[in-house]
């Protein structure tokens, strides 16, 4: 049963009480399941629910004292409990630990079930695995009469969400990750009691403070001291002859704990329990009994044994002398690797930890294949780290496992230990020239995909390139990665040049891999110069069905595929790319795409104008940690917060250094970055701002030579350029990236083609040609309205719309209707900053609004429009001097605006002014 379930127990239970003339309620529990808890629920709720009229008695069968309730009687009541509750009345008689009652006192307690008198209510506590008879909490000769209504609750764990809240109450919400309250459920197997206190022992945990809580403190945390001394004293109980299967299933759970994820191989049967004990089966079997019927061990799984509570092993385990460990782990090693299939992970442990340094490496490299084998390349990955990390490990460990921690880690996002042992690898010098380029290879993929490609992951690459003669697949990869079009440090032609020298050095070595590696690669390039025939290559890889290996490298593909799709234009295409490309992922085990994917998929889901719970979203995948997908959340996030009017949240992230360094970071993502920078600036009215982070970003557009990238940037460069007097740098820009779209195509590169309508329309703004600019601006919002990209819609809409009353002041209808539309729909989208801009630009036409009477308006204790405009800015911590610029009021009207309002409010804080309006 869940907390649900039991909350509608009790819920029945008490309603069962008013009502019942007797009954008998049994509460079942394991020790720190929370069956006192639910007593003082019961005791607290009672007279809610009409029993106030029964007299309550609560007793503790192990001492037999009355504890607490409204009878002065405080003597024992071994013998007086039939006299006790017959005495007066209806009563509500709670006896809590009813394992702890010796025989006579049972007796009393089943004489007065036997024959209860009208009006007893009784509720009795267990432990069901200390009971003296199993199953029987009132021992055997019990004959309860037909009157007596009788349930029976059995206390669940907790389940992760449950855990989760008590974890958030204890240490504060935002603490633990999900990831950190998995790790809690399992080491506590969902038990309150022990959830608890290991919570409670995470207060402060590693000096974090108020910060987030890991996993590696919930690990380091060991077993509560509450749970061992419990373990700890059934153990002592047992007959010393018994205790070594208890220390068996100890060397096992706390190594199995110890692995992450942790292991199933934590139970055993047992033949197994008695072989790593040290036990021949005629004294392993009841030991095995001994320990299960004094409730230190309990059944896991079908026949298979170990500790119900997993922490408990550790309990355990850190008692025993180290001598007897490392033979219980040697013995261990033993028994689990006669297992099918064998748990090699495991095995290795065992044998680290019983001193066996050979037979654990030679385990390592059997689990790191399984892991392989199985998809799973970050659990191969880590292992391999961890033993090529140990001093353990010999140059002959790191010469042999080093190619396959390289090609594991090439498919994960990698740490910078990883890093750092490749480094050390590669230049061992038994290693052969094979096994050192595939080594150098995957480092500089690592490095590329980790920190960007930086001189050093391009040195690494470029020296396994010029091994083509001797290294062709090794080559081909290295090129291939040198070629894609996303990253910087090497021009357009450059890149195309080394794409034609990966296929040709592909199809020299006739290596497969390489080739799956290499056609991957090959959609995203030629994507990103508007080639048409890359989307019938994309399509080919979405079908291949080819070895695990082309999979993986066809999952990249299609993952990189959607990336630059994206910044073309074709927002559903790369939604399906992405969606082909991450099921891919996951299948294969390349996690980490699918982590990066996550930034694919937060741009798409801003370009496309949903941004619910999008800022949630953008959080989440920060906390994740991956290297690229977590810029371009802050990429959004900042977005998003100037869209809002949250201009110094958006200037904080989309911060020079809180993005990646323009020598490694992604062009397109830090042009984008770099296009908001330049809105902020024109906001902010700093001119020179605006024109000196356009000129560099500008330069970098021209220096890589991808003008599908220029996207983003261009309509406010040129806005930029053009609104400083330089009216010919700006027409340049426009130029160069109409001509990408018109040689490309509007069908290949739709969002190159709306961007040069929408510069088109600012130079003829700044030319002061209103009707032209309308025009352009029209079209530019048609064209995004296509795409579909409905906030640079409602920009250039708006653009059209101030335009046309600049051209046509005394026939503002349409473009009143047309602005008034705008701003819903900036509105509905959620951006503030932008539907205020736009009222306040129809406040300056009264020509488009109804008529109304002359003089002022009263509108008393609510806010006027303007109040509830100025007021809706201040709210999301806009400044008055920015306000005022928004609103095109000054700054003193801003001032008198935000104090009207805060007074109408009742308010004492900008902020509170994002709540509840009155207003007419």
């Amino acid at each position: 049963m869940s907390a649900a379930d039991d909350e509608r127990w009790l819920t029945r239970a008490l309603a069962q009480l008013a009502s019942a003339d007797t009954a008998l309620f049994l509460v079942e529990g394991v020790a720190g399941a929370g069956k006192s808890r639910l007593v003082d629920r019961v005791l607290a709720r009672a007279g809610t629910h009409g029993t106030a009229e029964r007299r309550t008695v609560v007793l503790t069968a192990a001492g037999g004292r009355l504890l607490r309730g409204r009878s002065q009687d405080s003597a024992p009541v071994r013998t007086q409990l039939p006299a006790l509750v017959r005495s007066s009345g209806p009563v509500l008689l709670v006896v809590e630990d009813v394992h702890h009652a010796d025989p006579r006192w049972l007796h009393q307690l089943r004489r007065l079930l036997e024959d209860p008198p009208p009006g007893l209510v009784c509720l009795l506590t267990y432990r069901p695995e200390e009971l003296p008879a199993l199953g029987l909490v009132l021992g055997r000769t019990l004959h309860l009469p037909a009157r007596l209504h009788v349930q029976r609750l059995r206390l669940a764990p907790l389940s992760p969400a449950e855990v989760g809240q008590v974890a958030a109450a204890l240490l504060g919400e935002g603490r633990c990750l999900p990831e950190v309250v998995s790790a809690l459920h399992l080491r506590a197997a969902g038990n309150p009691q022990v959830v608890v206190d290991l919570v409670r022992a995470l207060t402060g945990a590693a000096g974090h403070g108020d910060g987030e809580v890991r996993v590696e403190d919930v690990r380091a945390a060991g077993a509560p001291a509450r749970l061992a001394q419990l373990v700890l004293g059934r153990e002592e109980a047992l007959a010393d002859g018994h205790r070594p299967v208890v220390r068996a299933a100890a060397v096992l759970g706390a190594t199995a704990l110890a692995t992450e994820p942790p292991s199933g191989a934590a139970s055993a049967t047992v033949a197994e329990l008695a072989a790593v004990a040290g036990l021949d089966d005629e004294d392993g079997r009841p030991a095995v009994v001994a320990a299960l019927e004094d409730a230190v061990l309990s059944e896991c799984e079908q026949a298979r044994y170990g500790f119900r509570i997993p922490l408990a092993s550790l309990a355990v385990y850190d008692e025993m002398p180290g001598p007897v460990r490392q033979a219980l782990h040697r013995r261990a090693a033993d028994v689990l690797a006669r297992r099918r299939p064998v748990p090699w992970r495991d095995v290795a442990a065992h044998r680290l930890s019983g001193g066996q340094t050979r037979h654990w490496l030679r385990a390592v490299a059997r689990a790191a294949l399984g892991h392989v084998r199985c998809g799973e390349h970050e659990a191969a990955a880590r292992l391999l780290e961890e033993t090529l990390a140990s001093p353990d490990a010999r140059t002959e460990a790191r010469v042999r496992l080093g190619p396959l921690l390289a090609r594991s880690a090439a498919w994960t996002s990698g740490t910078d230990r990883t890093v750092g042992l490749l480094a050390e690898i590669a230049d061992e010098e038994a290693m052969d020239e094979d096994a050192r380029a595939e080594v150098r290879l995957h480092l500089g993929l690592l490095l590329h995909g980790r920190r960007g490609p930086g001189e050093r992951a391009r040195q690494e690459l470029r020296a396994v390139a010029d091994r083509v003669r001797t290294q062709p697949a090794a080559a081909a990869r290295a090129m291939s990665e040198l070629a894609k079009t996303h990253w910087p440090g090497a021009p357009l032609p450059e890149n195309l040049r080394r794409l034609r020298q990966a296929e040709a050095a592909a199809d020299a070595g006739g290596d497969p891999c390489a080739r799956a590696a290499v056609a991957a690669d090959r959609v995203a390039v030629l994507m990103s110069v508007g080639d048409p025939g890359a989307y019938r290559l994309a399509d080919q890889l979405a079908d291949d069905a080819g070895t695990p290996a082309s999979q993986g490298h066809a999952a990249r593909g299609l993952c990189e595929a959607a990336y630059t799709a994206m910044w073309l234009g074709h927002d559903t295409r790369a939604g399906r790319l992405l969606r082909a490309g991450t099921d891919r992922a996951v299948r294969y085990g390349a996690r980490c795409l699918e982590r990066a994917g996550q930034g694919t998929s937060l741009l798409l889901d801003w370009t496309s104008g949903r941004w619910t719970n999008l800022t949630e979203r953008c959080r989440a995948t920060l906390h994740d940690g991956h290297p690229q997908a977590g810029p371009a959340a802050r990429v959004v996030l900042g977005l998003l917060a100037l869209a809002r009017g949250e201009r110094g949240d958006a200037a904080a992230w989309l911060a020079p250094d809180r993005m990646p360094p323009p020598d490694r970071g992604p062009v397109p993502l830090l042009s984008a970055a770099a296009a908001a920078r330049v809105r902020l600036a024109l906001a902010d009215a700093d001119s020179a701002g605006a024109v000196a982070e356009s000129v560099v970003a500008w330069a970098a557009l021209r220096e890589k030579g991808v003008w599908a990238w220029a996207s983003d940037l261009a309509p406010w460069a040129v806005r930029a350029m053009a609104g400083a007097g330089q009216r010919e740098p700006a027409a340049e820009m426009t130029a160069e990236l109409a001509a990408f779209a018109e040689e490309a195509g509007a069908w290949a590169a739709p969002a190159a083609a709306a961007a040069s309508l929408w510069c088109r329309g600012i130079l003829a703004e700044t030319r002061d040609e209103p009707g032209e600019a309308a025009a352009a601006y029209q079209e530019a919002s048609a064209a995004y309205g296509r795409l579909p990209r409905p906030y640079d819609a409602a920009l250039t809409l708006e653009a059209a719309g101030r335009c046309a009353l600049a051209a046509a002041p005394g026939d503002a209808g349409t473009a009143v209707r047309e602005l008034a539309a705008c701003a819903e729909r900036f509105q509905d989208l959620g951006a503030v900053r932008d539907a205020t801009r736009v009222r306040a630009v129809l406040r300056e036409h009264r020509g488009g609004e109804p008529h109304r009477s002359p003089g002022r308006p009263s509108y008393g204790t609510r806010l006027s429009p303007r109040e509830e405009e100025v007021s809706a800015l201040a709210a999301t911590g806009m400044r008055n001097k920015e306000i005022a610029a928004t609103l095109h009021l000054s700054a003193r009207t801003v001032e008198q605006h935000v104090s009207q309002a805060m007074r109408k409010l009742g308010v004492s804080s900008r902020r509170d002014l994002a709540g509840p309006r009155i207003r007419e």
